[in-house]
């Protein structure tokens, strides 16, 4: 039994450690994508939002959305336009762009943003961010 919980245990071992490199090489990506210059307009309310950037931090918890500071410290592009504002309300003069809604990407260069969660594929397209390996 002992040998059967081990056998178990250390197979367990490569699926942890491929998830905490695939946590710091989306760390990364998100780095990247904030040094060229692509941002997320966000609200902590914003359930899309969310969704978004759990594809980052897929340990994310909804009640972290609320903690700015954290959460910019987490995902450098991002720009909260919600902060210390009721559900649904956002701060366009805090923002400082147009855009019908959040999440809405801008990158360099571009007038207009792409409103809704975007691919990581086009985020890397669009950045020159080399895209992390998905797990197999």
């Amino acid at each position: 039994m002992r040998k059967i919980l081990f056998v178990l245990l250390l197979s367990l071992f490569p699926a942890l450690f491929a998830s905490a490199e695939q946590s710091a090489d989306m760390k990364s990506f998100g780095q990247c994508l904030a040094d060229k210059g692509a941002r997320m307009y966000s609200g902590w309310w914003c359930p899309h939002c969310y969704a978004q950037l759990r594809e980052f931090d897929p340990a994310l918890k909804r009640k972290d959305m609320k903690e700015h500071a954290k959460a910019k410290q987490e995902f450098p592009f991002l720009v909260e336009c919600a902060e210390g504002l009721a559900p649904g309300e956002l701060s366009l003069a805090a923002c400082q762009r147009k855009f019908r809604g959040v999440p809405t990407w801008f990158f360099p260069g571009e007038q207009e943003g792409e409103a809704g969660t975007s691919e990581l594929k086009i985020l890397a397209e669009k950045t020159g961010c080399p895209l992390p390996r998905s797990p197999e």
